[in-house]
């Protein structure tokens, strides 16, 4: 699993602040792809499985984003602390 702010760090010319800040909706709407989303690309491009992201809504909490279509064979993925997770999925 990729640590995205480890990995953004190591990435000249990218600013995790600044991708942070992106306000994606309006640059959907002008028709263009977000840093974040070309970044997310370029994850699932070189077969990534999947990769943790910093929260833009919850100070200092991380997001786990998995891309099925690239799971390997026995590859496999758990929820822990289940009933936890549900008071927080509202």
């Amino acid at each position: 699993m990729t640590d995205l702010s480890v990995l953004v760090r190591g990435i000249q010319g990218v600013d995790l602040d600044e991708l942070m800040a992106e306000e994606w909706q309006k640059i959907n709407a002008q028709g263009r792809e977000t840093q974040g989303q070309a970044l997310g690309r370029a994850l699932w491009d070189e077969r990534a499985e999947g990769f943790l992201v910093p929260s833009a809504r919850v100070p200092n909490a991380m997001n786990l984003v998995v891309l099925p279509s690239n799971l390997q064979s026995g590859s496999r993925q758990q929820v822990l602390a289940e009933e936890e997770l549900k008071t927080w999925l509202r």
